[in-house]
């Protein structure tokens, strides 16, 4: 029982341990105060920009998907699921695996094309510098 009780006061004793503690407090806080808050006024946004335009905001999608990605980085370092700190401990989540996250969530009309149809399409943009089809392009037999 002694034994349990030193074993115990031992741990009390590192600083590594406090050091988590206080760095998840904040990072509770954080998720609280600021990214809640946050991803609730990129809901509003993203919501008027579809109700205004017809489509979805790419750049929203792609912040939102990092800020989630993000979120989740949190919360496996708060329920000691992960030994690794998030942001600013690490370099923000971004870049070609959130970028693919994205597509995946909400792909775009244009993503959704066959490889066929993006070539084509990229050929006509390229014809007319407009991405209109020209008065000599005809129309795709497949699309």
């Amino acid at each position: 029982m002694a034994e349990e009780m030193d074993q115990i006061v031992e741990n009390l004793k590192q600083p590594s341990a406090w050091v988590r503690v206080l760095i998840m407090i904040g990072f509770a806080i954080l998720l609280y105060v600021i990214i809640a808050p946050l991803m609730f006024l990129l809901m509003i946004v993203q919501a008027l920009f579809t109700l205004v335009t017809g489509e979805s905001n790419p750049n929203l999608r792609y912040l939102g998907a990092s800020v989630a990605v993000y979120v989740l980085q949190i919360l496996e370092f708060i329920s000691y699921n992960s030994e690794i700190r998030p942001f600013p401990f690490t370099d923000f989540p971004g870049g070609e695996e959130e970028a693919d996250l994205t597509e995946e969530v909400a792909p775009s009309a244009a993503s959704k094309r066959k490889p066929a149809e993006k070539k084509n399409a990229a050929s006509r943009k390229a014809k007319t510098g407009n991405g209109k089809a020209g008065p000599t392009d005809k129309p795709d037999a497949d699309a």
